[in-house]
């Protein structure tokens, strides 16, 4: 495999700061490290003796050759595994670098000598780019992996006069084509209204999203097959001609989605918009759609025609998964695809209700080990998207669509994703003008903001729990300020629970991390690799090993990256770039507690907890209501591409990943059989760093010795007062701050207690008593009988003011004050899990 690469550009896109002292060099050069351990200056590596310099290269091996540049160093292979090329060359052309290229094995080439009349190219995975043809309407093509490698620099030297044609022929080096997205950059003398794939018979393929940039004259779409590409309309015998998509428009408008009923109405090509986009010469024309499974696009399960009255789509899908509903106009010659967007089709359980499932996905949702230095937390679809937050007036998004670039203001994404989501489209972010101050790096979250999603998905003799953690922005190893170089837009991150159907208890936990083909490794220092995967994904046994809180599994989370590992530790991507998870150090112990993020029933003195969401994938929609939550999961129903990253790897948004699409492979442990990139790596406990095993260790006893869980209700009971005393049943209302008496005895006992408090009085009030604005001690003293649960650590007692009593039948707090300096810790009997079996009355234990 051959990298063309100039180091020009590569120095381009460095990615850590570090002091010049360190290097204490030239500002910029070439620093050779391993057995060599030389420095060399951009100049004085262009000498005669390059060649030398070269091999030491080769022995050194590429992942010891640093590039330094303005206090910036990366390491070559780095950069060429994140396809770090760049258009930085104008910035820093310096002319005399044009023809330096270097491939993999350490070797330096120049690429003249390639043929004028079939121009190729080839990527780093082995694919070839062919491209020929007649004189025609192009003036260039750029093949674009990362930014742009401009044909000039790529191609022969005289390139430059050379004048690329149309169609244009791209071929892929395997036949079965890419999984990768492929962009392609086409300037020509006017812009096309579309741009149209064909296949080797010379047919129209479909209509393919791009955008056309009206400053540069230059056009973008993207592939990932062989293809040829007439982008002009009258290259071929179509019927269809221009039209803009207006931002609000609605092409796929997804209106019911249920028990494997779908429905969607084509709003877009109503009311007499089908005169405005066909010029209507032949007459209307017939469309019809086609239904695919999302992993076999190539065979059509079966299609139907489309009733112009109400250009609805309506069908009964036959089970669960994810499919293509692609829409045709139907032609002598061939058939245009007109639009493709993939449908993500969930039944109902026939395991259990949707609050068994909530119950369940409450039961086992985990805690988070933020990393001390960790800014952001994760978000709901509404706080990403609502409109009326002033820091999400952000510009405008730029679009791929079929009908070219569309720009839609940040705050009314809500009316165009959930409506226009065609399999094809990316919400294109290098294009937007969503910078500087303004941008979505500035979406931090907070604690009190913070949203975890889980969907629920059953498969043969197995079911899943996933947890969803997204966020806005990924700085990588950068922060919000001043994020990596491969910072990106949009993240999302996710685990699973698998359960066995019969027990219905979990058996494994697998953890998402990274794209497959990214070998990972917990570092430890003096050792290159504790245990190493490349398949994005490690699979842990729910079992007594796993680190967990209860049933709560903990999960560290990488500073920046936002991946989940196992334990925490220093994680090494490709063997170069470090993520620290969790708590890394045994002197950070205290300080990083302070950044857990825990489920909603547990309390802990920073009030720390999550928001537990469903994405209710059995019910997903268009219907977006601004004032309910729930809703903007109809964004979901975008099935383009969410996260524009640097490199042709862009990426989606859940349920259209492997994970919801093909959640049985993808959670299918390896096997000597398996290719290592394509199932989940088994996690080997005997094979972590010392440290690794301490600090999970440390965080479980942290937990045992500190908090408390609350496991929920049973037959409405909270708490019962013990034989001897009055018996009264109480029931706590959430997070409401209410307490409500259930069979009151004799006279009126209630259960004092304020959110987030394990702090408790138990008081029987004669019927007489007006205790507003009473602090709990002014109630006490008016009570006949009193049972004190008071603070587990310290004998400090919750202060509650301004207490008002409403017709014996709640307490409602309001404006409630909380004062407890010490970690809480329930004292109880009865419905609740990990007690101290003790309870006060008098100063003393009444239970031993």
């Amino acid at each position: 495999m051959k990298v063309r690469i100039s180091f020009l550009v590569m120095m381009a896109f460095l990615f850590i700061k570090l002091p010049l002292a360190v290097w204490a060099a030239p500002n910029d050069g070439i620093y050779i490290g391993g057995e060599v351990k030389k420095y060399y200056a951009l100049i004085e590596f262009m000498n005669e003796d390059s060649l030398k310099k070269t091999s030491e290269m080769n022995t050194a091996g590429l992942k010891n050759v640093y590039l330094y540049q303005d206090g910036y160093i990366a390491s070559a292979l780095d950069i060429l595994y994140k396809d770090g090329l760049s258009n930085a060359q104008e910035e820093y052309h310096n002319g005399f670098l044009n023809d330096l290229y270097i491939r993999v094995d350490g070797s330096s080439y120049s690429p003249e000598g390639q043929k004028a009349g079939e121009k190729k190219l080839e990527d780093e995975a082995g694919n070839e780019y062919l491209i020929s043809g007649e004189e025609g309407v192009i003036d260039h093509i750029t093949i674009v992996n990362d930014d742009s490698i401009n044909i000039d620099e790529v191609l022969n030297s005289e390139a430059s006069t050379t004048s690329i044609s149309a169609p244009i022929k791209i071929n892929f080096g395997n036949e079965g084509g890419s999984e990768n997205k492929v962009s392609i950059k086409t300037s020509f003398h006017e812009q096309p209204d579309k741009v149209l794939l064909i296949d080797k018979e010379t047919n129209v393929k479909k209509w393919t999203p791009f955008i056309n940039d009206e400053n540069t004259n230059e056009t973008t779409f993207y592939l990932n097959e062989s293809t040829t590409i007439l982008p002009i309309k009258n290259k071929v015998e179509s019927t269809f001609s221009t039209a803009s998509l207006k931002e609000y428009d609605k092409a796929f408008n997804i209106l019911k989605n249920e028990n494997l009923n779908l429905k969607v109405e084509l709003s877009y090509f109503k009311n007499n918009k089908l005169a405005e986009i066909w010029d209507g010469s032949d007459g209307l024309p017939e469309l019809f759609y086609e239904v695919k499974k999302s992993d076999n696009p190539k065979q059509v399960l079966w299609s139907k025609e489309i009733d112009y009255k109400d250009m609805l789509i309506q069908e009964n899908f036959p089970e669960s998964g994810a499919y293509i509903i692609e829409i045709k106009e139907k032609d002598y010659w061939f058939d245009d695809s007109v639009w493709e967007q993939e449908v993500f089709i969930e039944n109902e359980s026939v395991l259990f209700s949707d609050s068994e499932i909530q119950e369940m996905a409450q039961t086992y949702a985990p805690i988070l080990l933020r990393h001390k230095e960790e800014e952001y937390y994760p978000v709901s679809l509404k706080y990403i998207f609502n409109d009326t937050l002033e820091e999400n007036k952000l510009g405008n998004i730029q679009f791929t669509t079929i009908f070219g670039g569309v720009k839609v203001p940040f705050e009314d994404l809500g009316k165009f994703m959930p409506y226009n989501g065609h399999s094809e489209s990316l919400m294109d972010m290098k294009s937007s003008n969503v910078t500087g101050e303004k941008s979505l790096s500035n979406l931090t979250g907070s604690a009190e903001e913070s949203v975890v999603y889980y969907s629920y998905l059953e498969r043969g003799d197995q079911f899943y729990i996933n947890y969803h953690f997204l966020y806005p922005f990924d700085p990588k190893t950068g922060n919000s300020t001043d994020p990596s170089t491969f910072g990106h837009n949009f993240d999302r991150e996710s685990v699973s629970l698998v359960f066995n159907k019969d027990t219905k208890k979990p058996t494994r936990l697998v953890y998402g991390a990274h794209m497959e083909g990214q070998p990972i490794h917990l570092a430890t220092p003096g050792l290159f690799n504790d245990q190493e995967w490349s398949s994005g994904r490690v699979s842990v046994p729910f079992d007594q090993n796993l680190p967990k809180y209860h049933s709560h599994p903990i999960l560290a989370m990488a500073k920046g990256a936002h991946a989940l590992y196992p334990v925490s530790g220093n994680y090494q991507v490709y063997g170069i770039s470090s993520e620290p998870a969790g708590i890394t150090s045994l002197e950070d112990f205290e300080s990083a507690l302070s950044n857990l993020l825990l489920p909603e029933e547990m309390d802990i003195r920073s009030n720390r907890n999550y928001k537990l969401l469903s994405m209710n994938l059995n019910n997903l929609t268009s219907n977006l209501d601004l004032e309910d939550e729930l809703s903007y999961n109809s964004f979901l129903t975008f099935s383009g591409e969410w996260v524009d990253v640097k490199g042709p790897a862009n990426a989606k948004f859940p349920p259209f990943t492997a994970r919801e699409k093909h959640i049985t492979e993808w959670t299918a442990l390896c096997t000597s059989n398996s290719d290592p990139d394509e199932c989940a790596h088994s996690w080997e406990w005997n094979n972590i760093p010392e440290l690794a095993a301490d600090i999970t260790n440390d965080v479980e006893q942290y937990f045992d010795e500190h908090y408390s869980i609350y496991q929920g209700p049973q037959d409405d009971t909270l708490f019962e007062i013990p034989s001897g005393l009055i018996h009264t049943k109480i029931l706590e209302l959430g997070g409401n701050d209410k307490v409500k008496l259930h069979d009151t005895a004799i006279e009126d006992t209630v259960l004092i207690k304020q959110a987030n408090s394990y702090d408790m009085h138990l008081v029987t009030m004669p019927s007489n008593v007006n205790t507003a604005g009473k602090s709990v001690e002014q109630i006490i003293n008016y009570s006949k009988a009193i049972v004190t649960i008071k603070d587990y650590f310290k004998e400090e007692t919750a202060k509650i003011e301004n207490i008002e009593y409403s017709n014996n039948t709640f307490w409602d707090i309001h404006n409630g004050v909380l004062t407890i300096a010490s970690d809480t810790y329930f004292v109880g009997i009865n419905k609740w899990s990990s007690f101290n079996e003790s309870l006060i009355v008098d100063g003393k234990n009444i239970l031993n």
